[in-house]
């Protein structure tokens, strides 16, 4: 596995999550909850967000959006 596919894959609470994009705890569950954010979840635990998925995310915010 290469570095950067390894950071991808790292898992990050909810609160970094939150911290990093500077938005409340309850912002990130509603992201998760209407799917704009994935997460995983391991047993009853809270959800985690892999990095490419944070990254994914903020991606998909840009305005204008990015041609393709």
């Amino acid at each position: 596995m290469t570095k950067d596919r390894h950071v991808a894959e790292q898992l990050l609470r909810v609160d970094e999550v939150a911290e990093f994009l500077a938005v409340s705890r309850r912002s990130v569950y509603r992201l998760v909850q209407s799917g704009q954010l994935r997460c995983v979840r391991v047993g009853a635990a809270s959800p985690r967000i892999r990095v490419g998925d944070l990254i994914a995310f903020i991606e998909s915010q840009r305005y204008p959006p990015a041609s393709t």
